[in-house]
């Protein structure tokens, strides 16, 4: 992505996150819907990098600190550039390996939560429009870049800035949160598709939201422990 595209992605991104009832309502009329899929994509690589970067400043400079440990003087300064380099080959696989992971996560993600939210509204309201609802969910793919809190409070725990505890408490924090924003533009996605009330629309997407609240929890109880091996 070059600093045109990069400059394009976060623009669409603002616009979805401060005015979102505009998006859906006029952004759809100047081509969005092609782009969908292209958003979506970008917000994959960016979660990428700053994972790979998370990745670096918590176990990957550590474990390379630990190879060069003991060298010193112009030893060191010869093996540096070896050094360097190496850091950024690390990163650059973490970088495409997550970048491909999250993408395909997302895509799939969204997908399924796109067609449970158009099955539901067909089954209560008699509406449908799956291809209107996958276009839509993929541009709410913008809250994941909410988590970024997440891993810089991560390399905070790393760190001794921050304690495990408040860690967990921060990232469900910050979970919630993007996940009530999502909330939000689901309730105002499905309004313009579907030509719904504000009320039956939340009430409606609200099944959505249980059932990634139900993942959340799931994966809280798996991961979190994991977790605070790894940064702790």
């Amino acid at each position: 992505m070059n600093l045109k595209g990069l400059k394009e992605f976060f623009g669409v991104w603002w616009k979805l996150m401060a005015r979102p009832i505009y998006f859906y309502t006029f952004i759809e009329k100047s081509g969005w819907k092609e782009r969908s899929l292209s958003f979506l994509l970008s917000v994959s690589w960016t979660l990428a990098l700053f994972i790979s970067a998370s990745a670096l400043a918590i176990q990957l400079i550590w474990i390379l600190l630990g190879l060069v440990s003991g060298v010193t003087g112009l030893k060191f300064l010869i093996i540096l550039p070896v050094f360097a380099a190496l850091c950024a080959m690390f990163v650059f696989i973490i970088f495409l390996i997550t970048g491909a992971f999250v993408f395909a996560a997302s895509f799939v993600g969204f997908g399924v939560l796109s067609v449970i939210n158009d099955a539901v509204f067909r089954l209560f309201y008699g509406k449908s429009d799956i291809k209107e609802s996958a276009k839509a969910f993929f541009y709410s793919s913008g809250v994941l870049l909410f988590s970024i809190l997440i891993f810089f409070m991560a390399v905070l725990v790393r760190y001794k800035a921050l304690s495990f505890a408040n860690f967990a408490t921060g990232a469900n924090i910050v979970m919630v949160l993007s996940l009530v924003y999502a909330w939000g533009l689901w309730s105002i996605a499905s309004r313009k598709i579907y030509r719904t009330g504000k009320t039956i629309s939340v009430l409606l997407t609200l099944i959505s939201v249980l059932i990634v609240i139900l993942l959340i929890a799931a994966a809280d109880i798996k991961l979190l422990p994991a977790l605070e091996r790894w940064i702790s």
